[in-house]
């Protein structure tokens, strides 16, 4: 459904921010930051939302931390030598929180502050009510009403007649929270992904600006395209395959392929250029020669491993034959793994180089940076 007016501002649910990625960023977040630059809508997340994504990142680190100590222990039992207690700088929390906040700027993402004049009394009745965004069962409707209120509130305060919001949370169509949108006499698109916010402001900008954004894309992924080979080599050289990588279980992962433990990486392939885009630019760029063009490219990649699954219980002995339980347990040989299998996959990873420009402007070379699986 095409955006009746130009969105003014773009605001990103929690479950849109997980995917646009930290070290190298999702290309579909890059394609909707081109677009909204064109529109000269700022891109945004409610503060609620920058507090869950930054527990995330602290959850993690708390699960490394645990991890690390355990490592640790096991050096000084197996390897026989001592070492100081792995500890975390006492400050580490506002360390994280001021690193989160510098790659939201560097993103070009603002923080919207929860507005203070909430009604307490209208979120009861709206609980009690189960009046969406508030549900059936469980805590997720606060959450949920917070995200609309803030929105609402900051679109109020800017003067905001239209905007679009990124979620993949249905909540946000129903007719509920449409009726409390209108009560405001304001415009809220709901987008259920980046591909698809990018795809609905394309249909609303003219022809011609339409048509500038879309060449020089173009431009970009030929060029890119025609540097296949030399990619290819790059990644396959560069690439660390990590376990997380290949399981689909790493950094804030939601959705894990493989359960089980790694065996070995039978073929690794890069198989496609997907896209192109230029990337923020970050600290690391600020000393680049005025020619160059900071660029990720989004490259499909095909891996056969072998892996030895998980095994959900141990070999179990019926109760007749309790007094053979260490003769059965004995010859079964309980497992925490199941017999090696091998499977294909399919991974993306991202590479990060610099478009080299001459003098009439036009790509010339490329110079490739990092492949990142992270």
């Amino acid at each position: 459904m095409a955006i009746a007016n130009p969105p003014r501002c773009i605001y990103l649910d929690t479950n849109i921010l997980r995917i646009v990625g930290f070290t190298d960023l999702a290309a579909h977040f890059l394609e909707l930051k081109t677009w909204a630059d064109e529109l000269k809508a700022p891109i945004a997340i409610p503060k609620l939302v920058w507090m869950e994504w930054a527990h995330d990142f602290y959850e993690n680190i708390e699960k490394k931390k645990i991890q690390t100590k355990e490592n640790m222990r096991d050096f000084r039992i197996l390897l026989g030598f001592d070492s100081e207690e792995f500890e975390l700088p006492g400050d580490y929390v506002g360390r994280l929180f001021d690193t989160l906040r510098g790659k939201l700027k560097e993103m070009g993402i603002l923080i919207i502050d929860t507005p203070k004049n909430i009604s307490l009394d209208e979120l009861v009745a709206r609980a009690t009510f189960k009046i969406r965004p508030f549900e059936d069962k469980g805590e997720k409707g606060f959450r949920d009403t917070i995200i609309l209120y803030t929105i609402l509130e900051d679109m109020k305060n800017k003067k905001i007649v239209s905007s679009l919001l990124v979620t993949g949370d249905k909540v946000f169509t129903h007719k509920d929270v449409s009726k409390k949108i209108e009560s405001y006499k304001v415009d809220i698109q709901i987008a259920t992904s980046l591909e698809e916010s990018s795809k609905l402001i394309k249909e609303i900008l003219d022809y011609k600006a339409r048509s500038i954004i879309e060449n020089k894309e173009k431009k970009l992924l030929d060029f890119v395209k025609s540097k296949r080979s030399e990619i290819f080599s790059f990644v396959k050289e560069n690439a660390e395959l990590t376990e997380d990588f290949i399981t689909k279980g790493g950094f804030l992962s939601s959705k894990q392929d493989i359960f089980g433990q790694i065996e070995s990486v039978v073929a690794f392939e890069p198989v496609e250029v997907e896209s192109a885009f230029g990337r923020l630019r970050s600290r690391r760029d600020m000393g680049y020669p005025k020619n160059t063009e900071p660029i990720l490219i989004s490259v499909k990649t095909t891996l056969r491993v072998v892996y030895s699954p998980f095994l959900l219980s141990r070999p179990a002995v019926r109760a007749p034959d309790l007094s053979k339980f260490k003769e059965v347990v004995r010859s079964t040989r309980p497992r925490f793994f199941g017999e090696p299998t091998e499977t294909k996959l399919i991974r993306n990873l991202m590479v990060s180089a610099l478009a080299i420009k001459n003098d009439q402007g036009e790509y010339s070379d490329l110079k490739l940076e990092n492949a990142s699986t992270f």
